[in-house]
């Protein structure tokens, strides 16, 4: 059985083509129903998706989001199915590319080096690096990388377009590398 033939072996889900039209047509308490319907599967789809439980988690949470937002562009209520589970591995693979991104803190090091992660300061040494950056791209990386904000929603609190927010947060990371790289270089002399 495929990931998204377990929507199609629900009776609530297709058998009830008529909430599926209502949600469609932005419904909100249709909306909210197939929400709640899905959310099980969802998780569940999520977790067989995402390298780890947390970022399921967080996969599952966009994934209902995106469907709230994005179902009124459903185009043919047979769709539904695959276009959630194609929702779904997208927000997996974002959090993926994203933890790639920024590595982990908590590498694991060789016996008897020391590092700036090592130490219990490290929340002070991201924190002081992202203090250190232009008061725009401080806001900027808070609103995506601490409050889980997308870029284009962050684009918009701060008066950006989003061209310009993914432009300013891939230098403020450049920058935050640097930063870190150099402070962990001073850290082990």
């Amino acid at each position: 059985m495929s990931k998204t033939d377990m929507f199609i072996e629900d009776p609530t889900m297709v058998g009830d083509s008529t909430l599926l039209e209502r949600a469609r047509r932005g419904d909100e308490q249709a909306i909210h129903q197939l929400m709640t319907i899905c959310r099980a599967d969802v998780r569940r789809i999520a977790f067989s998706e995402c390298d780890n439980p947390s970022d399921a988690e967080d996969a599952a949470q966009e994934s209902l989001l995106v469907m709230h937002r994005r179902i009124g562009a459903l185009r043919t209520l047979q769709a539904f199915p695959s276009w959630i589970f194609v929702v779904i591995r997208h927000e997996c693979r974002r959090l993926m590319r994203r933890q790639r991104r920024w590595g982990e803190l908590d590498e694991v090091s060789e016996p008897g080096e020391t590092t700036a992660h090592d130490s219990s300061n490290t929340n002070l040494d991201v924190a002081s690096a992202i203090a250190a950056l232009d008061a725009l791209d401080r806001q900027l990386v808070i609103h995506c990388h601490i409050e889980k904000c997308r870029v284009d929603e962050s684009a918009i609190k701060l008066g950006l377009s989003t061209a310009a927010a993914k432009s300013r947060l891939q230098r403020a990371r450049q920058v935050l590398r640097r930063y870190l790289h150099d402070y962990s270089s001073h850290a082990v002399q």
